[in-house]
């Protein structure tokens, strides 16, 4: 072999090396789980929300829902995707909520996933929560928040709170592990499915079926899970309202990380 070719090998070894950690350092989505055997949707299902001509919790749980700041009349049961009335919350981003009053049955540690439909009046950089888990009146013990809520930000992001962070956390109601998904840009006026997956101290978020963003490497491999905290749809907390301007539908809450062919199944229904 002569120099020549030596020198030529050497090269096309060196890209080849410099291509494979330029990919690894751009592949920053977690790889996805993998697919299960079969579709079980109603396997740990903790909270459902359909609006069937109501706001009822179809799991089974019997868990309490209410309307919140009904005097503004900025929400209340609206048309879906498909047109029916009746049959989606929706909220004009003045404040109105409904609020889901945790009596024991939400309970999730090492994995939980959060799914629903949704589609927004406006996308304007305010912020605007779709679903939380969080003590409204004074922030305590947030465990997770879905929506436009990274500040100056017009892209979907999902953020969830670790056990090392403590139900006693105030800190303004922050999150400290954000799964932001620059890729997502929800347009007004268009309805998406979305299926956000806590599990083992990762984060995805998949729109529509198709993985969009994550996070990996949290501190604990256990999401927090506060009884002082309440599901909020289309809210935050009272000093950082974030108020959903748009509509949402079919809301699922597990305990538990939906398979590939699960989040498929829900993104196809």
């Amino acid at each position: 072999m002569n120099l020549k070719t030596v020198k030529t090998l050497a090269l096309i070894s060196f890209v080849l090396v410099l291509g494979i950690a330029v990919a690894c350092i751009k592949h920053v989505i977690p790889i996805p789980p993998p697919p299960g055997p079969n579709v079980t949707l109603k396997h740990g299902l903790l909270l459902y929300l359909p609006f069937d001509g109501n706001i009822a919790d179809s799991s089974g749980n019997h868990l309490t829902t209410t309307i919140i700041n009904t005097v503004d009349s900025g929400g209340g049961l609206t048309t879906d995707a498909h047109g029916n009335a009746n049959s989606a919350w929706g909220s004009n981003g003045t404040g109105s909520y409904i609020q889901v009053t945790n009596n024991g049955a939400i309970q999730y540690d090492s994995a939980f996933s959060l799914a629903f439909n949704v589609m927004v009046n406006a996308n304007n950089l305010v912020r605007q929560s779709f679903v939380s888990s969080v003590n409204t009146i004074n922030a305590d013990g947030p465990g997770f928040a879905a929506g436009l809520s990274v500040p100056n930000s017009t892209d979907f992001c999902f953020g969830v709170d670790d056990t090392t962070a403590g139900c006693g956390n105030t800190n303004g109601g922050n999150l400290s592990n954000v799964a932001d998904t620059a890729n997502f840009i929800p347009q007004v006026g268009v309805w998406y499915h979305v299926v956000n997956v806590y599990q083992q101290g990762t984060i995805y978020v998949y729109v529509n079926g198709q993985l969009m963003g994550g996070k990996t490497n949290l501190l604990s491999h256990s999401a927090q899970d506060c009884p002082q905290a309440t599901i909020n749809i289309g809210y935050w907390w009272d000093k950082d309202k974030e108020s959903l301007n748009g509509k949402i539908d079919e809301i699922r809450l597990y305990n538990r990380s939906l398979t590939i062919d699960e989040i498929s199944a829900l993104a196809n229904n």
